[in-house]
């Protein structure tokens, strides 16, 4: 599983705002060898008024996962995420940054049970 918060500077028409998404999520599935449906993205905008300014757009990628990754996939989600940007904005100059927070199964939680005692089977 990977849930990934998109943080940026740079404007998004809605059908651009779907088309990234869907990018990003492909780009963390092939990265970390995840099933196509085990990853939640959620793109963040920031105005203009609530942000540093910048010389070019800029994307920070928060990705959450469970320990235990490879740092070839860590890799490979670094790389691929720049790629996917680059691919998207052509033309554009935008810098990503992607910062990834592993967390054990004793800090996660859905539907009110904590991972850890889901894995258990309690």
């Amino acid at each position: 599983m990977a849930t990934i918060i998109v943080m940026t500077s740079v404007s998004f028409t809605e059908k651009e705002s779907k088309d990234f998404i869907k990018l990003v999520a492909d780009t963390a599935v092939e990265a970390f060898h995840l099933p196509p449906d085990m990853r939640d993205v959620y793109l963040n905008v920031i105005p203009e008024s609530c942000q540093t300014s910048h010389g070019h757009g800029q994307i920070t990628f928060f990705v959450y996962t469970a320990p235990g990754k490879p740092v070839e996939y860590k890799r490979a989600l670094v790389q691929g995420m720049q790629e996917t940007v680059n691919q998207f904005f052509q033309e554009k100059e935008v810098n990503s940054v992607v910062i990834i927070k592993e967390h054990p199964n004793e800090n996660v939680g859905a539907g009110g049970i904590l991972r850890y005692d889901a894995r258990k089977g309690n």
